[in-house]
């Protein structure tokens, strides 16, 4: 008897430590279905528990998340445990858009009950995933996009419950895929790639740690229990499903451990953002290093290669200028050009530029580009109609004696205030709004007009309209590119405009490539324009003498507005 009761208290006694770890308990048999299940069901599932037994049990999962699971159970051996690994919960229909509850899965396969799998299931209020928006996700394949993987990785080398020598980072190159998959059907096309995808997230951790960089470049953060040869042989598998000549060839891997380098999170993460765009921009079957270590010691080398030449570059002014027409909406007279630098390296002037941000050098190149540009004004001094705007970093404008030498500059160059406007880019954050806004009523002072660059985007927002008094407005490209076909971006431009308005503030709309979106532009009452559709960057051609209404549109400083 008092074995009995001890057997008792023992039951009882697991069964509170089950459920203080999950929601729901579910046994499932060798043919797929639930053979036993307890627990809040109506919590998780929305429905009871009683109503589950019977059930094929991935048909609680929900569809966007089925595959994955499915391969993951399909691959688990006896004694083998998984999770938790984050999923979504069916509650309505069998859609992918269906509404779905996002879930922490755990599952052991019982090494003395053949097929049996013993899972558990809990309820999380938040999902587990590291970003589920769609910017941070491939389409294709629904696993995470590049961005969406290296996020992952950084919360993983950040969150100390981890244990970075025991999870790792695999490179795969699917370099025949490309070869084949053009030619199959489009479902086969699409359903090889979204089966890459699911035997990925399968073997990851958390179940959401696989991501696609490219068409035929992928990457996954496992377990480093899971080796680099499982994970070539499932994605093979799934290969040879479509196309049965498939061997192992067709994919080359790298592995890079995510500890055991010495390396501080910051580096290593440094190291591995390296390694990922290394890998993704390399030819096919082309590996990235080794180890993070290897990786940064390579950033380092190539980061110091670019300073010194970077330095060449600003020292021989080893740049040359494109200028591109910004134009009156109701005419498309020219209203003046926009400088933009160009390097011979051939590397895009935006990465180039954001390097001198990050290494502290942008500011000497601002002064580069204002001095030649107020250089080319003074040769064409009898070009009165030929006017210029230049771009200033966010990051100038915040160093005291960035401001004080641009002002000196200003005060030698007065004769060209009419003529040169400066756009302050939104590239680094202005925390300092007061503090910024002097400066730029000196600039204003001195008869320089000031634009706000990329409003809409990143930093630039409604708090830089509030705090800073400016010139000129310029629009974010990716809302003229949308006013065509999305309402809420034509009200907000449209509201935008007549604000400016209010404001005495000029409005430029910047990517303007479609007479639809010149239409859409002009109906909202935008100042000025640029983009292809006037004219794309070149040489500097002097503008043709505009109307005098055109003649009439604010080109210099307004006075201060009162706070």
């Amino acid at each position: 008897m008092a074995d009995l009761e001890q057997l008792r208290r023992q039951r009882d006694r697991f069964v509170a430590f089950a459920f203080s770890a999950a929601d729901l308990l579910i046994e499932v048999g060798g043919d797929g279905r639930i053979q036993f299940a307890t627990g809040a069901g109506a919590g998780v599932v929305r429905r009871p528990v009683d109503e589950l037994v019977g059930a094929p049990w991935l048909d609680l999962i929900h569809p966007r998340d089925r595959r994955m699971v499915d391969l993951l159970t399909a691959g688990l051996q006896a004694g083998q445990r998984r999770g938790p690994i984050a999923v979504r919960l069916r509650i309505g229909g069998q859609r992918k858009d269906d509404p779905a509850v996002h879930a922490a899965l755990t599952i052991y396969r019982m090494p003395t009950e053949g097929a049996a799998l013993h899972c558990t299931l809990s309820a999380v209020k938040r999902p587990m995933r590291v970003d589920s928006s769609e910017d941070k996700r491939d389409p294709e394949s629904d696993i995470l996009n590049k961005d969406g993987l290296l996020a992952a990785a950084n919360r993983l080398l950040n969150d100390p419950s981890v244990a970075k020598d025991e999870t790792t980072l695999t490179l795969l190159d699917l370099i025949d895929v490309e070869k084949f998959a053009p030619g199959l059907p489009k479902g086969d096309r699409e359903e090889l790639i979204k089966s890459v995808g699911a035997t990925l997230r399968a073997n990851s951790i958390d179940g959401d740690g696989a991501g696609r960089f490219a068409r035929s470049k992928f990457g996954v953060l496992h377990e480093k229990a899971i080796n680099v040869d499982q994970l070539r042989n499932a994605v093979t598998d799934v290969i040879k499903g479509f196309d049965p000549a498939a061997d192992g060839n067709v994919i080359k891997a790298s592995t890079i451990d995510l500890g055991g380098d010495n390396l501080s999170s910051a580096e290593a993460m440094n190291a591995m953002v390296y390694a990922v765009n290394h890998f993704t921009a390399a030819a096919p079957g082309e590996l990235p290093p080794a180890s993070l270590a290897e990786a940064l010691e390579e950033m380092v080398g190539e980061t110091v290669k670019r300073v010194y030449s970077f330095k060449e570059v600003l020292g021989e002014e080893r740049f040359t200028f494109a200028f591109q027409p910004i134009v009156a909406m109701k005419d498309r007279s020219v209203h003046h050009y926009e400088v933009l630098a160009r390097f011979q390296d051939g590397r895009p002037a935006f990465e180039t530029i954001r390097f001198a941000e990050a290494i502290g050098m942008v500011e000497q190149f601002d002064l580069a580009v204002l001095r030649r540009s107020m250089a080319i004004l003074d040769e064409r001094i009898a070009e009165p109609e030929l006017r210029l705007a230049v771009n200033l970093s966010g990051r100038s404008i915040q160093n005291d004696i960035f401001v004080k030498v641009l002002l000196g500059l200003l005060d030698r160059g007065r004769i060209l205030a009419q003529r040169l406007s400066l756009e302050i880019t939104e590239s680094a954050e202005i925390a300092d709004l007061e503090k910024i806004d002097r400066v730029l009523q000196e600039i204003r002072g001195r008869g320089f007009a000031v634009c706000i660059d990329d409003f809409g985007s990143g930093s630039a927002s409604i708090r830089y309209l509030s705090g800073l008094s400016v010139d000129f407005l310029k629009i974010d490209g990716s809302y003229v590119q949308r006013i065509t076909h999305s309402r809420r971006d034509y009200a907000l431009l449209k509201s935008l405009a007549q604000l400016c308005r209010d404001l005495d503030i000029g409005t430029i709309a910047e990517m303007v490539e479609t007479e639809a979106q010149d239409k859409s532009l002009r109906e909202i009452g935008i100042s000025l324009g640029q983009g292809w559709l006037y004219g794309k960057p070149g040489p500097l051609v002097p503008p043709q003498p505009a109307p005098a209404a055109a003649r009439a549109a604010p080109p210099a400083a307004q006075p201060a507005r009162a706070a």
